[in-house]
């Protein structure tokens, strides 16, 4: 028999499969070869009190034929057993963080936004994909994400006033989007008399 320890999981979630050998004769020895789609998937693993167990997180969303086969040994024929309906892994949750930094000088400074984006636990990995950065100043961009996970854009020339943005992930077949809005204000530049001496 084969039992999954979360099912369904989310992308890049850590899933441990059981195998469990039985027999009315006693306990059989020797080995399991867990197969994900009909392919072996790590190395042989050794029946311990006819239980092997096999860990991955590198499971792709969508469903998952899981199956274990038993080799047998000197006392107990070969087995196989299957995950019932399979191994579902749905999209990760994900959470986008988009700041702002002015700079470039005082006068008419440039602003840097930066998205970065991680996935929500249980899920792993580094997003990919792209970020539409959108509000005052520019027009609807994408941006792809670097291979951290980030993507940032460059607005020239920002006059003192209030502005808001907000930086949305779009997105793959991994992960779910998310987005995060800020408001931003730029402060007129006090001019200081000069004083001669």
């Amino acid at each position: 028999s084969v039992t999954a320890d979360t099912n369904p999981s989310v992308f890049g979630q850590t899933v441990t499969f059981t195998a469990m050998v039985t027999s009315s004769a006693g306990t059989p020895t020797g080995a399991v070869q867990f197969n994900i789609d009909g392919n072996p998937t790590g190395g042989p693993v050794s029946l311990a009190d006819g239980v092997a167990t096999f860990t991955t997180d590198l499971l792709p969303t969508g469903t998952h034929a899981i199956t274990a086969n038993y080799a047998g040994d000197a006392n107990f024929t070969p087995a196989s057993g299957t995950l019932a309906d399979g191994q579902m892994v749905d999209r990760a949750d994900t959470t986008t963080t988009l700041t702002a930094t002015l700079g470039g000088g005082l006068f008419r400074p440039e602003l840097l936004l930066e998205a970065v984006i991680v996935p929500v636990a249980p899920g792993g990995g580094v997003p990919t994909g792209t970020v539409t950065f959108s509000g005052d100043l520019l027009s609807d961009t994408a941006v792809p994400l670097d291979a951290s996970g980030r993507a940032s854009i460059v607005v020239p020339n920002v006059a003192p006033g209030s502005y808001s943005f907000t930086a949305t992930y779009n997105g793959n077949v991994n992960f779910k989007g998310s987005n995060h809005a800020i408001g931003l204000i730029v402060p007129h530049i006090v001019a200081l008399p000069l004083i001669c001496r």
